[in-house]
């Protein structure tokens, strides 16, 4: 339908594809080397939105580009 809408906003990040179990746990090793967070939900859950996006940039400025993203369970 034409008009429906003027603009939107894309609220998911990109996924990296193919996703495998190995690269999961190659980025959670490397989340912990870089911040010294253990990469589990235990350790994560009680971060805020600002600690996460502080953790994120905290390991993209390190020269890898290592991001926060989900991973398909089981993939």
């Amino acid at each position: 339908m034409h008009g429906l809408f003027r603009a939107a906003i894309s609220q998911s990040g990109a996924v990296r594809a193919p996703q495998h179990r190995r690269d999961a746990l190659a980025d959670s090793v490397r989340l912990t080397e870089r911040t010294g967070v253990p990469a589990s939900s235990a350790a994560l859950r009680d971060f805020t939105d600002a600690e996460l996006l502080a953790l994120q940039d905290a390991l993209t400025t390190q020269g890898a580009g290592l991001t926060l993203a989900p991973f398909a369970n089981g993939g």
